[in-house]
């Protein structure tokens, strides 16, 4: 039955925005249309940021008497995806588009084709850092058009060549090196001829303009989290904590975001063991009189099974059925444990995992004090180590 729910309630918000215009400027002639491709390897909680840096781009671009919308990339399926192939993704399984329009226009790509037909890239900024192994090579802000291998041809877009989401003939493709924050691009970017559709490949490599400034924090605040996905949270956190997140802030519980996967090859010296994360868990249970902790990690089942021996009913994470997570998808999934974890009394997280901090950020906008928010595991070695670094909120 909460399967079925599920289902409706994901499909009918689809309807809900798919019947809409959201955009007064969508047929403007004087529109232009902007999107964006990611390097492939980068990680849902990346994307997000990236997200962030230009849509404060296009933000200053409007402020400036630009009209600019920018079409949302359909998701193409992510390394640390392992349920099934998930590609083509709408940004309405994941996000409030209503709520992110607020900051700037934005139309999802599946909208965008319905509104317009066929999508036509009529130019495409393939992006290329500079070569820093140089010598004499010096770090210096830079736009600067470079020779392209490939030019007028049939391109693939979002997915790999050989999992397209989309093959589109393009008009033109220019190439560019460049280094600095998203405000070089935006003189380049008020050269392009009214009414075209540009996309720009590698937007990774662009900077955050003033990072936790105003804009950015606002950017922020409108990645609201999709409905249907708020309230699988708020079912598991009353049936687990007895905590409802329209009726308080925080609930009476400890979360933790273990980060394991490749990070136990990759960056062995920074993550604790299984071990040493269950005896920071318990002591900080113990600090706080908590009875219970919720744990969102990409562990396999062998290791939540260990932590589970150690800490019993303690110890509780969100386990959705198959049926679910073909609905869900890895990214609602994610969310949700996102959406649990904020909402604890304290929370602990990995360094340098961008999972943790999206879960800071969150926590920050809702003014859930930073002292329990800005916290990480530390590695065995490093017991008293470096905690996160603590930003503000800019309003």
């Amino acid at each position: 039955m909460k399967f079925l729910v599920i289902l409706t309630t994901l499909f009918s918000l689809i309807q809900l925005h798919s019947t809409e215009i959201p955009l007064t400027t969508a047929n403007s002639s004087s529109t232009r249309f902007l999107t964006y491709m990611v390097n492939p390897p980068e990680g849902f909680n990346l994307r997000r940021d990236v997200y962030v840096r230009i849509s404060t781009l296009i933000h200053r671009l409007i402020e400036n008497g630009q009209n600019w919308v920018l079409v949302l990339p359909p998701w193409p399926h992510l390394y640390h995806w392992k349920s099934g192939r998930q590609n083509g993704l709408s940004w309405l399984q994941f996000f409030d588009i209503q709520s992110m329009s607020k900051f700037i226009p934005v139309i999802d790509w599946i909208e965008y084709q319905k509104m317009n037909g066929p999508a036509k890239i009529d130019r495409v900024w393939k992006l290329e850092t500079p070569d820093f192994t140089v010598e004499g090579y010096k770090f210096e802000t830079e736009f600067t058009p470079m020779s392209c291998e490939n030019e007028n041809t049939d391109y693939t877009l979002f997915g790999s060549y050989h999992d397209p989401i989309a093959e589109l003939g393009v008009y033109t493709i220019e190439c560019y090196k460049v280094m600095g924050s998203t405000d070089v691009l935006e003189t380049p970017l008020s050269l392009i001829p009214e009414g075209e559709f540009l996309l720009i490949e590698h937007f990774e490599m662009i900077m955050h303009y003033q990072f936790a400034g105003k804009l950015y924090w606002a950017a922020r605040a409108s990645m609201v989290y999709a409905e249907h996905l708020r309230s699988i949270g708020d079912e598991f956190m009353l049936e687990q904590f007895d905590f409802s997140s329209e009726n308080s802030l925080t609930g009476d519980y400890l979360s933790v975001h273990l980060r394991r996967g490749d990070y136990v090859y990759a960056r062995p010296d920074e993550i604790p063991s299984l071990d040493g994360a269950i005896q920071q868990i318990e002591d900080k249970l113990n600090s706080l009189n908590l009875s219970k902790v919720f744990l969102a990690s990409d562990s396999s089942q062998k290791e939540y099974d260990y932590i589970q021996s150690k800490l019993g009913s303690r110890v509780v994470r969100y386990t959705p059925k198959r049926d679910v997570i073909s609905v869900l998808g890895d990214g609602g999934i994610s969310i949700i444990d996102q959406w649990i974890a904020l909402h604890a009394m304290y929370f602990i997280g990995t360094a340098e995992s961008t999972f943790t901090f999206r879960i800071c950020e969150e926590r920050q906008l809702k003014g859930i004090p930073v002292d329990s928010t800005y916290n990480c595991l530390c590695p065995d070695t490093k017991p008293d180590c470096i905690q996160l670094i603590k930003w503000n909120v800019v309003t």
